[in-house]
Formats: structure tokens, sequence, C-alpha cells
């Protein structure tokens, strides 16, 4: 969470590292992140990281849909 200097919330991260590919992170990233933007108000950002080759995909993907296609 990045706070500014009244302690208000104005990005949050959502840091998930991955060791195998699971089809259900198609359901349950939107969950994370949209949790996340409702509780605290301010834009979020999902970071996930892995060594795995799939996770790559996720750079230039524009939508969570686009990352299991």
């Amino acid at each position: 969470m990045l706070e500014d200097d009244e302690h208000v919330p104005v990005s949050a991260v959502v840091l998930e590292v991955q060791r195998q590919y699971d089809e259900d992170k198609r359901w349950s990233w939107p969950v994370y992140l949209a949790t996340l933007r409702a509780r605290h108000k301010c834009p979020v950002l999902l970071l996930g990281t892995s060594s795995r080759s799939w996770v790559r995909k996720a750079a230039t993907a524009t939508s969570v849909d686009e990352l299991f296609d």
C-alpha cells in the first residue's frame, strides 16, 4: 500500500508468486483486485512473479482472460 502524506491510500499492489500454472487464477485475480480497490478506493496493480514461462505472457496481457487463452 502506498499512501500520501496524510496516510490516504494512493496505490496498492497485490504480489503473488506462481509456482505452477493455475487456471483458477482467471477467476481469483480479478476478485483480489476488485476487493482491494473497493476497500481502499485507490488504483491497484497485480504483480505476479514466477520462473515459469507462462507468467512472462502476463507482461503483455491486456486482460486476465488473455493470460489463459
